[in-house]
């Protein structure tokens, strides 16, 4: 409305104020029904590819040190070895 702050979405005031009834809501999630034996075995294939998958990026980082990795620095080293450890 006029002398209102202008949100993000907007831009620009609004001559004429919301209407009363207006309700929001979240729309509603979509339920999946598994009706064949194969979808249900399909979608936990693909649910233990991901487990896996996220068990090998496990082990890729076990033993090596993760804040010199994102600092840039080498992180040939374990965790416990860093000299940074304590900063």
């Amino acid at each position: 409305m006029a002398g209102e702050e202008v949100c993000q979405v907007c831009r620009e005031p609004h001559a004429e104020a919301r209407p009363l009834d207006v309700k929001f809501a979240l729309g509603r999630e979509t339920r999946i029904d598994f009706t064949r034996p194969e979808e249900v075995l399909r979608q936990d294939h693909i649910k233990d590819q991901v487990l896996d998958s996220y068990g090998r990026d496990l082990e890729i980082m076990l033993g090596i040190c993760l804040y010199c990795g994102v600092q840039g620095r080498k992180f040939n080293h374990t965790p416990s070895e860093c000299s940074r450890r304590f900063h």
